[in-house]
């Protein structure tokens, strides 16, 4: 039927394997829905190698009720870690994910998982990341990665790879972001008290721990204030002063807490609400660089090209139309 379609939700493979950590499958779990803090906007199925029932390592099982074949329906496949790095990858899982991937499926290696998409040869000539520690082992046995050893998270050509630790949660609320629109996965992202969206390329780690005080406080608030005043022209002066500290001061405090400079970081940020507005008003393109800061909507558009790819334009006609669930306002899965 054709209004059948329209209704199609996202499906999100999760590969299971043997004695796999709990905490692997936490990220995904919350964000993609199969908890109460998710959204059921996502279908997550949940596949392994050998369907049937897995053993984690808490001493739990899981049911894999999804075989290989049911990577290649999908339109994300995420792989949560893996056995080992020296577990090699079966030939019929480097053969489902090609097919799922060369299909238009979104390939997701999580941590260790990365190991499985470079085992696949999926990763030649592409960049990617893994957790710091593992970074030279990866770099080592794949020189045809273009590795970036500090980052959270990369993705190109729908392949999408993270370090460790709550990156996953990064990642995966990216890819909410590109399967059901920046509405759900900011929702999505309240729901489980996360940044709505951390960018990839800040670092994994920071030079020394980050430690509580009213200095952090006040930065922090004054992030908030200036999160609800993007449409004003507040420069880093300004927000130094709100705080109360000198320029120098806050800009290294900024880092620290941030991992980016108050220049990237308010760039993002109106680029973050310009993709809301898309997705959520008819407001022209001019009308949305006014309300977020921009001078005029051709720096906007430059700007929203250099950052994501696409035109304001393009990402406004690609984006899920409201109450639709597909990746493409519910049309099922795009092949590029």
């Amino acid at each position: 039927m054709p209004g059948s379609e329209l209704q199609r939700r996202p499906v999100v493979a999760l590969l299971l394997y043997e004695n796999i950590g709990p905490f692997h499958l936490a990220g995904p779990l919350l964000v993609f829905g199969y908890s109460g803090f998710g959204t059921s906007c996502i279908d997550i199925r949940m596949c392994a190698v050998a369907p049937g029932m897995i053993h984690t390592l808490a001493g739990f099982d899981i049911n894999a009720t999804g075989d290989l074949e049911a990577l290649t329906k999908a339109d994300a496949v995420v792989v949560p870690g893996w056995h080992s790095v020296d577990t090699p990858v079966p030939a019929p899982l480097k053969q489902a994910l090609h097919k799922a991937h060369a299909l238009g499926a979104h390939i997701v290696g999580l941590c260790l998982g990365v190991f499985v998409l470079a085992g696949a040869g999926l990763l030649a000539g592409r960049r990617a990341t893994t957790h710091w520690a593992r970074v030279p082992l990866l770099a080592e046995r794949h020189p045809d990665i273009r590795l970036q050893p500090d980052v959270l998270y990369t993705v190109e050509d729908r392949l999408w790879t993270s370090a460790g630790g709550a990156s996953a949660i990064d990642i995966c609320l990216q890819l909410l972001r590109k399967l059901c629109g920046p509405a759900v996965a900011t929702e999505v992202a309240r729901r489980i008290v996360s940044a709505p969206q951390r960018e990839g390329a800040q670092q994994q780690r920071l030079g020394s721990p980050i430690v509580r005080t009213d200095v952090d406080r006040k930065v922090r608030g004054t992030l908030d204030w200036v999160s609800l005043h993007l449409h004003e022209a507040i420069g880093l002066e300004a927000a130094a002063a709100r705080t109360g500290l000198s320029v120098r001061a806050f800009t290294r405090h900024f880092r620290r807490i941030t991992g980016t400079t108050y220049g990237q970081w308010q760039l993002h940020q109106r680029l973050l609400l310009a993709q809301q507005l898309l997705h959520g008003t008819d407001h022209t393109v001019e009308e949305i660089a006014e309300k977020v800061g921009f001078a005029t909507g051709t720096s906007l558009r430059q700007h929203f090209r250099r950052r994501f790819g696409q035109t304001p334009g393009q990402y406004r006609e690609a984006a899920p139309s409201h109450g639709q669930h597909g990746p493409d306002g519910g049309s099922g899965r795009r092949a590029a």
